[in-house]
């Protein structure tokens, strides 16, 4: 069943607003609704109609069939015939570019409708077919009827003279610019006018919308400029005198066909961060790694239009990675970096993705080409340990942020640097294991059994099984989490963690503490880093013993790479530990467990260090007991080649102590 027409009977019957087009003299065609008919026709009886039709012609008779917050109507209604235009034509056609143009047939609602697709002549080889798009911008119109656009010049000229629109004059100044300007080839045998149309509510009201339509006709701007009178004569002097307008017409206007059309315009980087909902921010970003989760940021920013992107990777691409990376599977054996730049730079003309295969923190160090300084952001998606870690400690370098996943695929994890990088991300990574000891998220964050599978054929070719849903799914939670975070000055840690039984999605924030840094502790070379959460722990462990003397293992990793120990966490005395007001004799019971089980949860980053005590009285300078306990530890990590340390806590009070260590 279809909704039937309703038509005027009288012949007069008066042009209004909300009328469906209609050839000439055939009766008037009433628009009645404004849903599409299948939605209609799910509440719609013939008693219904005709209530519609009697509050139609009411409001009409009243000139309030239009409402007053509705949005102003177009000048014309969508031709059959669509152009998709560049969004930078304007800036273009002024630098002389040339555009080329190509056709689609697509079929929508069983009629065959014409799509064109203008874009920039690129290179020396033209595949489609050039035209020359004239840019006209018409003063502002009052919006009311709806017209069918004219498919021949007098009809245009003359539906535009009943709105006050001088096309004519318009049309000619443009083919006057042209030709002065020579913006183009005036041989091309193929011209589109652009009209932009300024609509407004009321004749002294703001425009509140622009409607842009296209005319194409099959005529060169050589021709029309003869036909318009432009040009006169064998030489083709300009019809006008020395620094004045031209002189009118004297000749009967050209009978042009046009083929009316809808304008599409593709959205810049601007307009594609206003359509996303983001605040405009324009802003240079770097991406370190565009694998997996690198990929599908970046391919979420470039759509939203967030930023300019300079991308760092140097990997290429294998087989298996585009079973859940976003870039097209055409670029085996290309650099990750290259290739996802191309594709994007295609895909969008102004993304301006650049790309660099090395080393990022390289990079950062030599600030080679002026990535790193031109940015005032600097995303890490490496899933790698040692690019946080690295750039930690150089100088000079954007705030940072790190985005990874669990290895089970159900968690997604955020390290955000405060605005003037107090908190760096290695500091955060320690606290964010800290976070997995002692809190409910550290359950099943890292310790959830593990699928591998070889992706290729050496002994370190292995990748965890996760599907391309659970990478969109965790890509998309942290892409529009780091855009949020960036407007924030504040340091972050947050873990994300889904339940896919249910679909629940539970955060964990996780307190951020100023850190600590002491080098070279006692001379070993070593650089201590801990925080403010490890000292109000020793703090309250210290005072929870008093008067009495208690103590513990230290917890956290070192990175003999850069000679950097990270405490992460102080252990409670064991239940089998003796203390009294100047001694302290750490017990056994359940240590192995405990490291065992902190070596789970941190996926086993995390492991002893050393050890430490508290100082019931006096200062937290080292006790001859002290020393010996140091050289004792000392002599068991030595096996290992590593070094140990010691914190002592005394009243408003904390000291580190080191020995040994192989490596220098």
């Amino acid at each position: 069943m279809n909704i039937p027409f309703t038509v005027s009977w009288r012949k007069d019957f008066p042009e209004t607003m909300h009328q469906n087009p209609a050839p000439p003299g055939d009766p008037k065609s009433l628009c009645l609704y404004d849903e599409p008919e299948s939605v209609t026709l799910m509440t719609w009886t013939p008693e219904r109609h005709i209530q519609r039709t009697k509050w139609w012609l009411t409001q009409a008779s009243l000139g309030e069939l239009h409402a007053d917050d509705q949005a102003v109507e177009p000048m014309f209604f969508s031709p059959s015939t669509t152009i998709v235009i560049p969004h930078d034509l304007h800036a273009g056609l002024a630098k002389g570019q040339v555009i080329t143009v190509s056709a689609e047939k697509p079929i929508i609602a069983g009629k065959e409708r014409f799509f064109i697709k203008a874009e920039w002549l690129a290179g020396e080889v033209n595949r489609g077919v050039s035209v020359n798009l004239l840019e006209i911008s018409c003063g502002d119109v009052t919006h009311g009827r709806v017209y069918s656009a004219p498919n021949n010049l007098q009809g245009l000229i003359d539906l535009f003279d009943s709105v006050g629109i001088h096309v004519v004059e318009l049309i000619r100044d443009r083919l006057l610019r042209f030709v002065v300007t020579d913006e183009g080839d005036e041989k091309i045998e193929h011209t589109a006018f652009i009209f932009t149309l300024p609509i407004r509510r009321g004749d002294s009201s703001s425009v509140e919308r622009e409607q842009i339509i296209g005319f194409y006709c099959n005529k060169s701007v050589r021709e029309m400029a003869d036909d318009f009178e432009v040009r006169f004569g064998a030489h083709g002097h300009l019809n006008k005198v020395p620094g004045e307008a031209l002189r009118p017409m004297a000749g009967v206007l050209p009978q042009y066909g046009l083929e009316p059309m809808e304008v599409l315009v593709t959205p810049s980087s601007a307009k594609r961060c206003e359509q996303s909902g983001y605040d405009s921010n324009q802003g240079k970003g770097v991406l370190v790694g565009v694998g997996a989760l690198g990929g599908a940021l970046l391919d979420i920013w470039v759509r939203g239009g967030w930023r300019q992107w300079s991308i760092i990777d140097e990997d290429i691409f294998r087989p298996h990675n585009f079973i859940r990376h976003v870039a097209p599977c055409y670029g085996l054996g290309q650099n990750k970096a290259s290739y996802c730049a191309r594709v994007h730079n295609f895909h969008f003309d102004d993304a301006n993705v650049s790309a660099l295969s090395g080393d990022a923190c390289e990079f950062a160090k030599t600030n080679n080409e002026g990535v790193y300084s031109s940015a005032n952001l600097v995303v890490d998606a490496s899933a790698s340990l040692d690019y946080p870690r690295a750039i930690s400690w150089i100088k000079n370098v954007p705030r940072h942020m790190s985005a990874f996943f669990a290895p089970s695929g159900n968690d997604a994890v955020l390290l955000v640097e405060d605005s003037k990088r107090r908190s760096r991300l290695s500091h955060l990574e320690a606290q964010y294991y800290r976070a997995l000891i002692e809190l409910d998220v550290g359950n099943t964050h890292l310790t959830q059994d593990l699928v591998r599978f070889r992706s290729g054929v050496s002994c370190r070719d292995k990748s965890t099984v996760m599907s391309h849903a659970r990478v969109l799914s965790l890509s998309s939670l942290l892409a529009e989490q780091i855009r949020l975070a960036s407007s924030s000055d504040d340091a972050q840690i947050l873990i994300w963690q889904d339940d896919l039984r249910t679909g629940a999605r539970a955060l964990t924030k996780v307190d951020v503490h100023k850190s600590r840094v002491q080098d070279n502790v006692s001379a070993t070379g070593y650089k201590v880093i801990w925080d403010e959460g490890v000292e109000q722990k020793l703090h309250s462990l210290r005072t929870s013993a008093l008067p009495n003397e208690t103590g513990g293992i230290l917890v956290g990793y070192q990175d003999l790479k850069r000679k950097h120990v990270y405490v992460v966490d102080v252990r409670p005395a064991p239940w089998d530990s003796e203390g009294t007001p100047i001694t302290f004799d750490r017990g056994t019971e359940g240590v192995e467990e405990d490291l065992n089980r902190i070596a789970s949860r941190t996926g086993a980053n995390v492991s002893y260090i050393g050890e430490w005590h508290s100082h019931p009285t006096g200062s937290a300078g080292m006790s001859a007991l002290d020393r010996n306990q140091l050289e004792g530890v000392a002599e068991n990590m030595s096996v290992d080649g590593l070094p140990a340390f010691q914190m002592i806590v005394a009243h408003g009070e904390v000291r580190v102590s080191g020995k040994g260590g192989a490596r220098g």
